[in-house]
């Protein structure tokens, strides 16, 4: 039997003594980093099992990996193809279980294959599914979980010393509403939690110390390897790789009542570049909330341009308060990928072709626009909101193709909800995909899809409902751009 020393391995390893199961021998692999009062509980059921507990130990050990070891990579352009150390481990990379236990227990087993039969128990919990692969598991034959495995151990006089209650504090945090936490957790005393997932525009603010420090952009460094190794393209992990990323302002004055900063009441600066500007990474990601509407704004972008690299605003800047000025110094910086702008409301339609038409005086460059929609402001949710939001959504695709932009479809979760949830997520697949966007009018979009798909039906029952979506099933995106173009020309 494998022993780890936890609580798992330890209920398996008594239960089948208790039972009177066939063992011969337990395992216990020393990383040599374990906390002492696990070595004494090793010490302790050592005494009191009737067969012997063999330990093994990696003769190199952890440092030895995590420092100087050079690993071999798949990938010989491989960022960290030819550099020493195999990254911090942890759930992600678990070369520490691989290396220092998994393969030094297969080694020593070997040798005793030559002359026996091995039958090899691991205790991996019934509600651990996912981690079953092979060998025998008892404790999934028996349906133990890892609570009853702990329990069933503090019946038994095995506490670890408090190891398992050791933690006085737990802080745990969340960026998005959706992710899910493991039932009972937030409950638990010494849990600590925080973050917009939990409070959205209620959360309470990370100390200054917490808030203001370098970020470890090297914390997925493995996790990321590993992903490489297994074939997956680097260019799905640039963010991980190449930028520097963090925010400059926070904050915004619009108030919008769906947003997370709809409690500011102005854009405020929050750290200076050298906060978190790594010298080594390639390009920078800033994720200001509304970056133009600060009054230093200019001073900002000057001090970006004087780095050198590439930069981008993840959020969509606010396109309403564009100027001459800032349109000069935007649209001649290095700018990395796509200018991407905001269009929430389609009651800013006049607003918003104002500052395409003093932006084409600038760039011809294709823009982006997050286009909000199923958010009902007057907080009624009835069918006319829900008709009237799509055909705002399709007014303000028709007003971007004019103007040769993209849009991109953001729905509010409560989208869900709508009698029309088929169109925007018809809408959304066809919008949020350039490729197609550019080639095929939405109507074009949903007989390519088959006309016994779930995306023509959406869009032929809406059709039959509001025979006026007609016009805006044939756009076009090169046809009403040169017909904007041609008819822009005319005015001027």
């Amino acid at each position: 039997a494998s022993l780890s020393g936890g609580k798992d391995s330890t209920a398996m390893v008594l239960r089948l003594v208790e039972e009177g199961r066939p063992l011969d021998f337990v395992m216990f692999c020393d990383t040599g980093l374990e906390f002492p009062r696990m070595y004494e509980h090793v010490e302790k059921l050592e005494k009191a099992l009737p067969v012997p507990v063999v330990h093994l130990k990696e003769e190199k050990g952890f440092e030895y990996y995590l420092l100087r070891y050079t690993p071999e990579r798949k990938d010989p352009d491989s960022p960290y193809a030819g550099r020493p150390g195999m990254s911090w481990a942890g759930p992600k990379n678990r070369w520490c279980t691989s290396v220092l236990k998994t393969a030094v227990i297969n080694r020593y087993l070997s040798g005793l294959r030559k002359n026996y039969e091995i039958v090899q128990y691991i205790g991996i919990a019934a509600d651990e599914p996912q981690r079953v692969r092979e060998y025998r598991y008892p404790l999934v034959e028996w349906g133990m979980t890892e609570k009853d495995c702990l329990d069933y151990c503090y019946e038994r006089g095995y506490d670890w010393g408090g190891l398992y209650r050791l933690f006085d504090r737990v802080y745990l945090s969340k960026v998005f509403t959706d992710t899910e936490v493991p039932e009972g957790v937030l409950g638990m005393g010494n849990v600590s939690y925080g973050g917009t997932g939990f409070f959205y525009d209620r959360a309470p603010s990370l100390p200054e110390e917490a808030e203001h420090c370098m970020p470890d952009y090297h914390l997925y460094d493995g996790w990321v390897q590993e992903k490489l190794d297994a074939g997956a393209r680097k260019s799905d992990f640039q963010f991980y790789l190449d930028y520097s990323i963090g925010f400059l302002t926070r904050g915004c004055f619009r108030k919008c009542a769906f947003c997370v900063n709809r409690n500011y009441d102005r854009v405020c600066m929050h750290s200076p570049l050298e906060e978190f500007l790594d010298p080594e990474r390639k390009k920078i990601c800033l994720l200001d909330d509304n970056f133009l509407g600060h009054p230093r704004w200019k001073e900002m972008l000057d001090a970006l341009k004087r780095t050198g690299k590439p930069f981008q605003f993840r959020q969509g800047l606010d396109e309403r308060l564009l100027d001459d000025g800032k349109c000069r110094e935007l649209f001649s910086a290095r700018y990395d990928g796509t200018y991407t702008f905001a269009f929430d409301d389609v009651r800013d339609a006049g607003l918003i072709e104002k500052k395409l038409i003093l932006v084409r005086k600038y760039t011809d460059v294709r823009l982006r626009f997050y286009c909000f929609c199923g958010f009902d402001r007057e907080d009624v949710w009835d069918g006319a909101f829900w008709r009237d939001d799509v055909f705002g959504l399709l007014e303000r695709v028709e007003l971007l193709m004019e103007y040769g932009c993209l849009p991109y479809v953001m729905r509010f979760e409560r989208y869900r909800e709508s009698p029309l949830r088929g169109m925007y997520v018809t809408i959304a697949r066809w919008a949020n995909q350039p490729g197609l966007f550019c080639k095929k009018s939405l109507r074009e979009f949903g007989e390519m899809n088959g006309r016994h798909s779930a995306c023509f039906k959406y869009l032929d029952d809406f059709e039959r409902r509001f025979p006026e979506a007609a016009y805006f099933y044939d756009l076009k995106f090169e046809k009403v751009h040169t017909l904007g173009a041609d008819g822009r020309g005319e005015e001027s």
